[in-house]
């Protein structure tokens, strides 16, 4: 099995391609994805909203 980085790597990458299957065949069955936030709502996804320049 290859180590926690790699299969991190490879998991982002297939997400970043928009290869949903191939992401989540990588993953445990009992990954657990939170619920996408609302636009806007820069309170639900620590990082987000406006950022100054």
């Amino acid at each position: 099995m290859a180590d926690t980085k790699t299969l991190i790597e490879q998991a982002h990458s297939a997400f970043n391609k928009r290869d949903i299957d191939g992401a989540l065949v990588l993953m445990t069955q009992d990954v657990s994805w939170p619920k996408a936030a609302r636009a806007g709502d820069s309170n639900a996804v620590p990082c987000s909203g406006p950022h100054p320049r």
